[in-house]
Order: structure tokens, then C-alpha cells, then sequence
């Protein structure tokens, strides 16, 4: 009997730690590296590092689950700003904390005016003024200052010549810190006086460079980027287009094809995410998905293509988040995440409509299949059917 194993997972760690207002509200969090599930950031790159929060950020866990809708502060390095990372996130909802070591020279600059320009948010984290970092405040809604690093005439001064701008103290550790930040005028706060960070984990699919490098080969040349043909590689990695979806803004309607996904998604931003996949991840090679679950989503393709409709390119799609979701528990809230057409979701998970039985019938004929057959020629059979089913319709259609 044919036995499917699960590929290799790996952990990925982040911590998230509140900011408050005046009035004890939330306001957002801060969200952290972290290397493990320990609350503790351990690195030596830090362009590494804060990519790594923004792949968890946009493509892993995503920012519906780690924020609930607050706004998100993510740190954000040199080489951040020069590649303009920014521009792959929502534009509410998101502040980018320029870290201070970064220099306000003449590229870094130009970057930020441009993100700026077009809506997007930043900070100076850990500000202390100096003739390096001035020339940043222009481009800068927030400053955060740290209060165990400054003397109290250093907090007051800060405080009092940049009221214009909002101020977060942040590293509050005692009430007397506290109560001086809020004589000052400061309006929020974070620190371990309010709350700790707390680690957020989830389980990351290895990342087939296979499919990261085709896709990049794709988008080479934007201008003639061929959505049919990044389609094709998105149905040979569930894996991936579950990180596609949860980068993708929603239409109106939802998604409920590949196609729909890739106009959603965009060619720049799908080549923002495939960047952030290579510089923050090793790439480990994954096996390729058990034949069995993809074997059911080529044949629920090949019976959508019969109907009367002709669900075939929706009925994929559905059959490759099934692929991408083999635990029945977790499936549903994953789901709930995704900017997904309601009809291919209630189809998914409640087996609804003519897509919910096309999914079922293409499950059972497949699972008592591979009772009788190794999986590779149950794949091969369908793949066979897949063959006459296309030819069939194009010579209809001719």
C-alpha cells in the first residue's frame, strides 16, 4: 500500500510585543525576529532578520493573524529601503522603523521619498539626533525613543522640539518611567512595564528554489510576463500559491482561480515575494507533494472541465488548497485567511455546489485507486485522462 509522508517543516518564530496610547489602548505591535520559540532575538545579519519578519509578516503567518488588525512595526535596514520592500505591504496598517545605524545619505533618501510619496509609513527607531539621521525627519511620521538609553534631559528635549511628529517611548520599564513619558506629553508607550513580547510560531513549508527561480525567470522581462505560464508553475507547488493568496490583496468577488491569483497578486509584488523567499530562507529543496493529493487535483480539473459550466480551471485551484491543506483541523482557519472566492471555500470545506461534489468524487475515486495501485500510476493515469480530456475540448472549441 501506498503510504504519503508530509515533507520536512521547519518552524518560524516571531515575537510581537503591544504598544499602547495614553489611554491604555492598543495600538499596534511591534513585531520581532526571533531565532526560536525562546523570547530572545539571536542574530548576526540583520538584513536577514528583518526580512525574515516581513516573509512571516506578508506570506507565512500573515498580518491578519499576528496583528488582528492593529498596525504592524517592522524594523527595517539600509538595503531594505534601497530595495523598497514597503511597497509588498498594505500601505494602512504598516509602520517601518528605519533602525538606527541608517544613514540618511542620498539613496536612502530618494527611496523613502518615493515609498512616502505613494502612502507608505516610517519611524526612526531609537532616535538620537545626529547630523547622520536628521536629514531622515522629512520623511518620518514617528520617532521612538528609548528610555533607558536617555538621560532625562535627552527624553524632555526630544520629546518637546519633534511634538509635531508622533513619539513612542519605548523599553518602559517602571511606572516613574512611565508617569515622566506621559508629563511629556508622549502619547504611546511599549516595554516590559506594559507587557513582555510574546513568540507567535507557525510551521513554514520548505521553499522549492525550483519554483522561486522559475517564477523570477518569468518575471525577468515584466512587461511581457505571461500569467498562463506562472499559472503552470503555481499548480505544480500548493505550497507556494498558499503564500501567494495570503499576500494578495482581495478582490471584491474573492479568488477562486489561478489566474484570478496572479492578477490579484501583480507581477511586482509576486517578484517581491520570490526576492524575500531567497534572501531570507536557505531554500532546502522540498519532495514533491504526495502524489496522491495532487492526483486528485488534476482529476478534479479533468471532471470540471465536463460540466456544463466548465469549473475546470476553478476546480483546481480548489483541488490545489486541499493539496496545500492535508490537516482536516487547521484547514478551515487557514482558509478563513485567504482572499478566497466564498463559493470555492464553502466548496472546500463544506462540499457545496457542483465544485464541492466535483472535489469529492475526484477524493473517493482517487483514494480507492491508490488501494489498488501505487500512487505513481494512479498520477499517471490521471495525467493520461488530463491529456485526452484538454485535446478533447480543443478540438470542440475549434
Amino acid at each position: 500500500m501506498h503510504h504519503e509522508s508530509a515533507p520536512p517543516q521547519r518552524l518560524l518564530h516571531v515575537g510581537r510585543q503591544p504598544i499602547y496610547g495614553r489611554d491604555r489602548g492598543l495600538i499596534g505591535y511591534e513585531l520581532l525576529y526571533r531565532s526560536s520559540a525562546e523570547n530572545r532575538a539571536m542574530f548576526t545579519d540583520g538584513d536577514r532578520a528583518s526580512l525574515t519578519v516581513m516573509l512571516a509578516a506578508f506570506v507565512e503567518i500573515g498580518l491578519p493573524a499576528l496583528t488582528s488588525g492593529r498596525t504592524a512595526f517592522i524594523n527595517i535596514t539600509r538595503n531594505g529601503i534601497l530595495c523598497e520592500f514597503p511597497r509588498i505591504f498594505p500601505r494602512e496598517g504598516v509602520v517601518f522603523e528605519i533602525l538606527e545605524d541608517v544613514a540618511g545619505d542620498e539613496d536612502v533618501m530618494q527611496a523613502l521619498m518615493r515609498m512616502v510619496e505613494d502612502g507608505h509609513v516610517f519611524a526612526l527607531d531609537d532616535f538620537r539626533e545626529t547630523p547622520v539621521n536628521k536629514t531622515l525627519l522629512p520623511w518620518v511620521k514617528m520617532l521612538k525613543l528609548d528610555v533607558q538609553a536617555l538621560s532625562v534631559e535627552e527624553l524632555t528635549h526630544h520629546a518637546r522640539s519633534h511634538a509635531h511628529l508622533e513619539i513612542i517611548a519605548e523599553k518602559v520599564e517602571t511606572r516613574e518611567q512611565h508617569e515622566r513619558c506621559l508629563e511629556l506629553g508622549i502619547g504611546a508607550f511599549q516595554g516590559y512595564w506594559f507587557a513582555p513580547p510574546k513568540v507567535l510560531s507557525c510551521v513554514m513549508p520548505p521553499v522549492s528554489r525550483a519554483t522561486v527561480l522559475s517564477l523570477l525567470m518569468l518575471l525577468k522581462g515584466r512587461e511581457h510576463f505571461d500569467p498562463a505560464a506562472a499559472a503552470a508553475v503555481l499548480a505544480t507547488d500548493p505550497a507556494m500559491l498558499l503564500r501567494v493568496l495570503r499576500a494578495a490583496p482581495a478582490p471584491e468577488h474573492g479568488i477562486a482561480t489561478l489566474g484570478e491569483a496572479l492578477h490579484a497578486i501583480g507581477a511586482d509584488r509576486l517578484a517581491s515575494i520570490c526576492t524575500l523567499l531567497v534572501l531570507a530562507t536557505d531554500g532546502d529543496e522540498p519532495p514533491p507533494p504526495p502524489e496522491g493529493v495532487m492526483a486528485r487535483a488534476r482529476l478534479a480539473e479533468i471532471l470540471g472541465a465536463v460540466t456544463s459550466r466548465n469549473e475546470a480551471d476553478e476546480a483546481l485551484f480548489a483541488g490545489l488548497l486541499l493539496a496545500a491543506t492535508p490537516d482536516a483541523l487547521t484547514r478551515g482557519a487557514i482558509l478563513a485567511a485567504l482572499p478566497l472566492a466564498p463559493a470555492t471555500r464553502e466548496a472546500i470545506l463544506e462540499h457545496t455546489g457542483s465544485l464541492g461534489a466535483i472535489l469529492r468524487a475526484a477524493a473517493n475515486f482517487c483514494d480507492s485507486a491508490l488501494h489498488a495501485a501505487p500512487g505513481e500510476e494512479v498520477t499517471d493515469m490521471v495525467r493520461a485522462a488530463h491529456h485526452r480530456a484538454r485535446r478533447a475540448r480543443d478540438l470542440l472549441l475549434a
